[in-house]
């Protein structure tokens, strides 16, 4: 936790609040019954879990799924960090002002998101290599020392194909009075859609899903009402 924390200062988060839980306070007691010490850590509070979203309208899909994605990017980039325990209750969802962005950056890519901020926890059967080099991971589970891209990555699908998209936020009003025929407009979408999830599946790198068309909406600010 205090290697990923460190993730927030760096040039990826401008806003200085990153896609993965901060430790806000932690202290050492004695266990009444054994004597022995107990780490005690006091973290960031979420609202919800990804588990209780049932369905999102595709913006808000865009924002939540590239969030996952780039904190994953990130954190494989500098630590080569495996989570190995990805399910949907492990990624909670912060309640921010829809009038609010996380500003996210990568060289010279800029995306924004609204709404929800996605923090990623429970590191338990986690993997990351120390900037020492050494590899720190669960010992009961001795397969997840090697380091994995793409065990992350399925799990992510495997969440979100559990997710509905709703029918009506495929187009806008906005496309429409740009003489861009509905029928088109959500064809396009749903094949770029279809494209990363086909890329995911070829075992493409996490920086390449970022590109994709599919997120394009999210390098400018969305007009929010």
């Amino acid at each position: 936790m205090e290697e990923l924390n460190t993730l927030k200062e760096k040039e990826y988060y401008p806003n200085k609040d990153s896609n993965f839980i901060s430790v806000l306070d932690w202290w050492k007691a004695k266990d009444d019954d054994t004597e022995e010490p107990i780490m005690h850590y006091v973290l960031e509070c979420a609202d919800i879990t990804l588990a209780d979203v049932k369905q999102l309208s595709l913006y808000d899909y865009k924002c939540i799924l590239f969030q996952i994605l780039f904190a994953l990017h990130i954190a494989q980039k500098e630590y080569e960090f495996v989570h190995n325990d990805l399910h949907a209750k492990n990624i909670l969802l912060m309640n921010r002002e829809k009038s609010e962005y996380l500003k996210i950056c990568d060289g010279d890519n800029t995306w924004f998101t609204s709404g929800y901020v996605v923090k990623i926890t429970d590191f338990g059967l986690s993997r990351i290599k120390l900037p020492d080099s050494r590899i720190i991971y669960n010992k009961n589970k001795p397969e997840s020392h090697i380091f994995s891209q793409c065990t992350d990555i399925d799990s992510v699908f495997s969440i979100f194909d559990n997710i509905q998209i709703l029918e009506d936020s495929w187009w806008c009003s906005e496309e429409i009075s740009r003489n861009l025929k509905k029928e088109k407009i959500i064809q396009r979408k749903k094949k770029e859609l279809q494209q990363i999830r086909k890329m995911v599946r070829d075992f493409s790198e996490v920086r390449l899903l970022l590109i994709q068309p599919f997120f394009d909406e999210l390098k400018e600010k969305k007009k929010l009402f």
